[in-house]
């Protein structure tokens, strides 16, 4: 065995006196304490042993349903608890569980170690051909938050809990620990500021201060709001919460999205070369290998893409793509980001940027402008952060996270304004067809061979048709929608852009549904809506 063990918690011993069991032969020496807990109906008894060389148990208590070991760790100075649990079936008693060991955890501190089955599951995803029970993981996880549990991640499989019978997979069993206190930087870094100020307050009372100890004095005042200010808004980076819907940072369901984020985003290990390593140092080379080999350039000289035969943008899309770029369109970039985004590496949000946009796009534009005109950024510009995300909940290689690049605000604003302007130019592109298409079916000479009804039937014929395919894939642009509404609408009443003729009727009461006394010719906007609505019903319902 790699590790020694030095805590044991045993749940299901199924023995109705434990004493029974020959705890010396599974302990290997006398040097082990043991706690136990018989077998009582549904629950199954427990068993705690641990090596008395390295823990000391002080107390403890028990139930049905747990026993809780609170003593003193070798080389730790805050108390440890240990508890073993094993959860009941019912909902209510679950319930009541959660709420007896809230109650335990209020009168009792230290560093908390919770372990067992809890005959619960934290989400959907933890169950598999078993019955779901909402309001059990609703009661499970807000134990969870109420007493800033930190879930930690477990080695082997995804499922803890197997019925061969009939294939019924689920994780009941979890590893989770609370530390006594957790006093962050930020607060250690306002002790200093702080004692000065009061100092300073206090030598105020008896005494005039000197310009010198007032400016002392100001500039504690000055760090002690930065601090709590950076505090704060590092709590609300770190919990990745909507700050608006979820409530200040002093609540515990907030501080315990943090310790499960902090918990979830540690690497404790990964596979490498088919062995489980936990040496950081192995493991940053490890992600640093990986990654570089995938950035790395393959090709020293790429091929030139040039042909006669590849599809043109227009001359107007051309246009749209080298035109200067304007004030508006550094706006529209801007107010496109989300407010509450990580700030890496500069420490700007776009929050900041859009609350004082009067001063800081007046810095922005000139650096947009100058790289409109010389074709290059700054290459301070271009820094970034790596970040590794989760793509599975239980990673254990390389290829279970997926790599995020944290850049500076302005590099993101440049990026979006190109962006924004393909995705202009990708939408006329893809809307080409249907327009061409349009166009030859609803050509003039058919408008005036046909009669008012046959035009109405046409209308409705093409729309059912033509489009339907395009529309399907993607969201029609609303210039190119509007387009489209027009052509109809001139080949319904025989007009064109040439001649212009009256229109009897509104086209919004031609295309009104006839039980709302329209022709129901119906809008394109509204197909374009309910088809890909329905692939987003089909692709939910798999």
């Amino acid at each position: 065995m790699r590790y020694p063990i030095s805590f044991l918690a045993i749940q299901e011993t199924q023995l109705m006196e434990a004493g029974n069991i020959d705890v010396r032969s599974c302990w290997g020496d006398d040097e082990f304490g043991v706690s136990r807990v018989n077998a009582s109906g549904r629950p199954r008894g427990l068993l705690n042993m641990w090596d008395r060389n390295v823990f000391t148990s002080n107390e403890v208590i028990s139930s049905r349903h747990y026993i809780i070991n609170i003593g003193t760790w070798v080389g730790i100075s805050e108390p440890l608890i240990f508890a073993n649990i094993y959860g009941p079936q019912l909902i209510t008693g679950k319930a009541e569980l959660w709420k007896e060991l809230i109650e335990i955890k209020n009168t009792k501190n230290g560093i908390w170690i919770m372990m067992g089955d809890y005959n619960a599951v934290r989400h959907r995803g933890e169950r598999f051909n078993s019955n779901f029970c909402e309001r059990t993981t609703r009661d499970f996880n807000n134990f969870i938050h109420k007493i800033r549990l930190s879930d930690l991640k477990m080695g082997g499989h995804r499922f803890t809990c197997f019925h061969n019978s009939d294939l019924k997979l689920s994780k009941l069993d979890r590893f989770m620990d609370m530390r006594a206190s957790d006093y962050p930087k930020e607060e250690k870094e306002l002790q200093r500021p702080k004692k000065l100020v009061e100092f300073l307050d206090h030598e105020a009372e008896s005494q005039q201060l000197t310009v010198q100890e007032i400016d002392d004095r100001i500039l504690g005042y000055k760090s002690i709001i930065e601090i709590e200010i950076f505090k704060s808004f590092n709590l609300r980076q770190k919990s990745q919460i909507k700050w608006a819907i979820d409530g200040g940072e002093n609540t515990s369901f907030f501080h315990g999205h943090i310790n499960k984020n902090n918990q979830k985003n540690k690497i404790d290990g990964l596979m490498i070369n088919d062995d489980l390593c936990t040496d950081p140092k192995i493991i940053k080379q490890e992600i640093y290998s990986f990654f570089a080999d995938k950035f790395k350039e393959k090709w020293s000289v790429r091929p030139k893409l040039g042909s006669n035969y590849f599809k043109k943008i227009s001359h107007d899309d051309s246009h749209l793509l080298e035109s200067p770029i304007t004030l508006k369109e550094i706006k529209e970039a801007v107010w496109s980001c989300g407010n509450e985004k990580a700030p890496k590496p500069d420490g700007f949000t776009f929050k900041f940027i859009k609350k004082y946009r009067e001063v800081l796009l007046g810095d922005i534009a000139p650096v947009v402008k100058y790289f409109e005109q010389y074709r290059k950024i700054d290459s301070s510009f271009n820094t970034s952060s790596f970040l590794l995300v989760l793509k599975d909940k239980d990673p254990l290689t390389i290829r279970d996270y997926r790599p995020i690049s944290l850049i500076w605000c302005i590099y993101k604003i440049i990026s979006k304004i190109l962006s924004l302007r393909i995705k202009k130019v990708k939408g006329n592109c893809n809307t080409a067809p249907i327009l061409d298409r349009f166009q030859s079916k609803l050509s003039k000479w058919k408008s005036k061979a046909l009669s008012f009804g046959g035009r109405l039937t046409l209308i409705k014929s093409v729309l059912g048709n033509l489009p339907s395919y395009y529309l399907s894939l993607f969201v029609a642009p609303e210039g190119i929608i509007d387009t489209l509404e027009n052509m109809r609408n001139q080949f319904l009443w025989e007009g064109s852009d040439e001649k212009k003729v009256i229109h009897w009727i509104s086209w919004d009461k031609v295309t009104t549904s006839k039980k709302s006394d329209g022709l129901g010719v119906g809008t394109i906007k509204a197909l374009n809506v309910a088809l890909i609505t329905k692939w987003w019903w089909r692709l939910r319902n798999k």
